[in-house]
């Protein structure tokens, strides 16, 4: 044999020989320490389906936030357009409104308009509001002509 060969089958040989050692050192401290390993592999085993479970648990939570708040986004959307549409309506009957007294203030200038305010359109409930004698006169004449025609 070669001076070569021989070298590398004693450094095999001694590779092995501590690849035996430490695997007895392994073996000694696994017989000797085999529950206290088997309580450290359990608790690994724990803390991964604790973890799996608790990220489950997460994504839930937040899906549940998000559909909370998106509810709670769409009532406040719904809330603020009733809002808005109640104070266009207020707003439209103050302008109407004003827009009356302003007209009545010109046509009160201008001395067209009598100071009591206008008499109410009945004519469609068929009712003949208060008027004094010759009004009153006047507005059966009126009825009677039509009724005549």
């Amino acid at each position: 044999m070669k001076t070569e060969t021989i070298e590398t089958l004693a450094n095999l040989g001694s590779k092995t020989t501590a690849a035996g050692a430490g695997m007895s050192v392994v073996g000694t401290f696994i017989l000797q320490n085999f529950t206290g390993l088997l309580g450290v592999l359990i608790a690994l085993i724990g803390v991964l389906i604790n973890s799996h479970y608790k990220r489950k648990a997460t994504k839930r939570y937040e899906q549940e936030a998000m559909e909370r708040r998106l509810r709670h986004e769409a009532r406040s959307e719904l809330q603020a357009a009733m809002a808005k549409q109640a104070m266009d309506l207020r707003r439209t009957a103050a302008q109407q409104k004003a827009d009356e007294w302003a007209l009545r203030k010109e046509l009160l200038r201008a001395g067209t308009l009598p100071a009591s305010p206008p008499p109410t359109d009945f004519s469609a409930l068929d009712v003949m509001p208060f008027l004094d004698d010759e009004e009153q006169d006047r507005a059966e004449e009126a009825q009677e002509e039509e009724d005549g025609r």
